[in-house]
């Protein structure tokens, strides 16, 4: 990919002749289960990723080789397209500008440095400057980020603490693969996380060491020091610029806002990992063995967590059956909904709350109907709400197996504002998506009236 052969390049500059550290540093990122997971989409988040890389190649080429006027224009264009495709691409304004300065401390020339920043700038303006006057023409300010705050919503200075420690799991472990998609959410087990970090935090003991043995601080006045600079403050803007953002709205917590810096990360991961040892081949071990565990990782995100999500709905086993509260309720002609399990009787605002139903399928239904799932209080009405096809999507009643029992998890996520209250429960029922006719219910918990069944009691604490 793009984003593995800019820092496979990068690393090649940084360490000339040393196939250990560009193959892992490239790795890092071609094997990385969330990079995997984002580039099989069309989305401009991968743009990010691979703008992020190509410029620290650039720069990174340039501290150690020179710069001219050409290279200075390809690091325009380059930054343009980014700039014009993710709005997080403007943290590599950082890395950029330290080069700007970096080379004019280098000629001690004012001259080099203003045509350097009019090289950079031209192509960066055209490719990109309109879309910027763009927002300030539609939102009022460069960014864009008024719209985000209408659509997300601002937090309050009393609620940021709160939110990044509730959310900063969902940032972290995203940034090795992790996707909040309620029940189809495809994480891995908590101690690869765990193992994960650990091996980030030796790489980062690592790290230091490097730097006292290459002469600390004093290294950032050579090329060398200078080149490995740049990626540094490329992924400590990232981390910072991220870390502002999601203290500012909410639903801000994710691996793919780090995207810009990866490259950097990777080559600074791959040096660090390989500062603990001092022979080539000991480097060559450390690297494949890491490579070899991360493409078994990539390999078991797809097939053991992204493929068995798109599976049919689970037959539940009769421990489970046994364990679940009884409805005895009927929809139509269409189910039997047998039971029910909650996975806590009490939730909080901003929290989730995971139901668990247990259907028996009846009939093949003519239109694919569509589940409905509230959490309702008579005097405040919808708290939460869930619409969704069985299985998500997975297991339509056009294709049921009539006497088939199935588990299904629908996951309610209660909004920030969600007053507490001691008598909510859960309303469930069947319907008609194009004319919004639903299923008659039937059983103890039906509501004739409405055709749903009202059951669960769940409490919501402050």
């Amino acid at each position: 990919s793009t984003v593995a052969a800019a820092t496979f390049g990068a690393a090649g500059a940084l360490r000339p002749g040393s196939l250990s550290f560009a193959a892992l540093a490239a790795g890092l990122v071609a094997f990385n289960p969330m990079v995997l997971f984002m580039t099989g989409q069309v989305n401009n988040d991968t743009a990010g990723l691979a703008s992020g890389a190509v410029v620290v190649w650039l720069l990174v080429a340039g501290a150690r080789q020179g710069y001219n006027v050409k290279r200075w224009l390809v690091v325009g264009v380059a930054l343009g397209v980014a700039l014009l495709l993710k709005t997080s691409a403007l943290v590599l304004g950082v890395p950029v500008g330290l080069a700007l300065l970096g080379e004019a401390g280098r000629t001690r020339r004012w001259r080099s440095l203003i045509t350097a920043s009019v090289a950079v700038a031209a192509p960066l303006l055209l490719i990109a400057g309109w879309w910027y006057w763009r927002n300030v023409q539609l939102y009022g300010d460069l960014t864009g980020n008024a719209a985000v705050a209408l659509v997300n919503g601002r937090l309050a200075p009393d609620e940021r603490w709160a939110n990044l420690a509730r959310n900063v799991g969902w940032l972290t472990r995203g940034g090795l693969g992790c996707a909040p998609l309620g029940p189809l959410s495809a994480c891995f087990p908590v101690w690869v996380y765990l193992v994960a970090a650990g091996l980030a935090l030796a790489a980062g003991v690592g790290l230091v060491a490097l730097v006292r043995r290459g002469g600390g601080l004093r290294a950032i006045g050579t090329p060398a020091g200078q080149a490995w600079l740049l990626p540094t403050a490329l992924a400590a803007a990232t981390m910072s610029a991220v870390l502002i953002y999601a203290l500012t709205y909410w639903n801000a917590w994710s691996g793919r806002l780090l995207f810009p810096a990866y490259g950097a990360l990777a080559l600074l991961l791959a040096a660090g990992g390989l500062a603990w040892a001092m022979r080539p081949r000991a480097r060559a071990l450390i690297a494949g063995t890491v490579l070899a565990l991360n493409a078994a990782l990539a390999v078991y995100g797809v097939a053991g967590l992204i493929i068995p999500r798109y599976g049919l709905p689970p037959t539940p086993s009769a421990a489970e059956l046994q364990a679940m509260t009884p409805l005895e309720a009927q929809l139509g002609d269409t189910a039997r909904v047998l039971g029910y399990h909650l996975s806590t009787d009490s939730a909080q605002p901003g929290g989730t709350l995971d139901v668990t139903i247990y259907w028996q399928p009846l009939t093949v239904s003519a239109v694919p109907y569509t589940v409905f799932l509230h959490l309702f209080d008579p005097a405040f009405g919808s708290l939460a709400q869930r619409d969704t096809y069985p299985g998500l999507g997975n297991d339509a009643t056009t294709l049921w197996e009539p006497g088939r029992v199935f588990a299904d998890t629908y996951r309610l996520y209660l909004p920030p504002e969600t007053p507490a209250m001691a008598d909510a429960y859960l309303l469930l029922g069947l319907y008609d998506e194009a004319t919004g006719q639903r299923l008659p219910a039937t059983g103890a918990t039906a509501d004739p009236d409405e055709n749903w069944l009202a059951f669960g009691a769940v409490r919501v604490e402050p």
